[in-house]
């Protein structure tokens, strides 16, 4: 029993070491299915679950070392990208966008981390639903 938890332990750690932010969203669905690098940055785009008014969004960023933080939107996003990208100019980054955001604001988003000179960039997304035509 001893020498199985030893060979499991690393690939448990290595579960847990790639998820940089545990915001959960629902994500977008999509046929296509890639999986983010190791140690990438991660940008959240999230509804507020606190907020009543429709289009209250709740901004994160991990930078793929430390656990991530909240942000006023996407002119923190740009900032906290360029921090990131003077570092380290060819760390990946994610996006994790609830499906209920509109696209404009995705949209506002990507263009800040385009600014800022993020060269690698991956949309999480979820495996379509069994049966599913879209």
């Amino acid at each position: 029993m001893a020498t199985l938890g030893a060979l499991l332990a690393p690939f448990l750690l290595l579960g847990f070491a790639g998820e940089a932010d545990r915001t959960r969203v629902a994500l977008p669905e999509s046929r296509l299915r890639v999986v983010a690098p190791r140690g990438a940055a991660c940008v959240v785009i999230a509804r507020d679950p606190r907020e009543t008014r429709p289009g209250g969004l709740v901004y994160r960023f991990a930078d793929g070392k430390e656990a991530g933080r909240r942000l006023g939107g996407p002119t923190d996003v740009f900032l906290a990208a360029l921090r990131v990208v003077s570092e380290d100019p060819a760390r990946p980054f994610v996006v994790k966008a609830d499906a209920g955001v509109r696209y404009a604001l995705v949209d506002d988003v990507l263009e800040q981390l385009r600014k800022a000179g993020v060269r690698e960039l991956t949309l999480l997304t979820r495996p379509l639903a069994e049966g599913s035509t879209r």
